[in-house]
């Protein structure tokens, strides 16, 4: 990763008005690869001492590491979305939220 890369003032790849599918296909590229960068630097968790205070001794009171989970589905039992997890320490984002903000 590029040590310069700073996700907090970095400007995302602005989307030309028309595009040839060669240009969407690199614009889209672009997107993935930004989003990485951005996961990589904002989304991912390291404990710290905070996530051990309150009695939670020995567990992270924010739940990491959390499961593996390699399809996102619904749990009927819960009522709940599960969405797909590939790395235990990175938090659950919106690629287009996180981009964007």
């Amino acid at each position: 990763m590029d040590p310069k890369f700073e996700p907090h003032i970095q400007c995302p790849p602005i989307v030309p008005d028309e595009l040839s599918e060669e240009e969407m296909k690199d614009w889209s590229d672009d997107f993935v690869y930004e989003i990485k960068l951005c996961g990589e630097v904002l989304q991912r968790h390291t404990c710290r001492k905070i996530c051990h205070k309150y009695g939670n001794e020995g567990k992270c009171q924010f739940m990491f590491l959390h499961e593996i989970v390699d399809k996102s589905y619904f749990d009927k039992q819960t009522n709940s979305v599960i969405l797909l997890c590939h790395d235990a320490t990175i938090n659950f984002f919106d690629p287009y939220i996180l981009w964007w903000f």
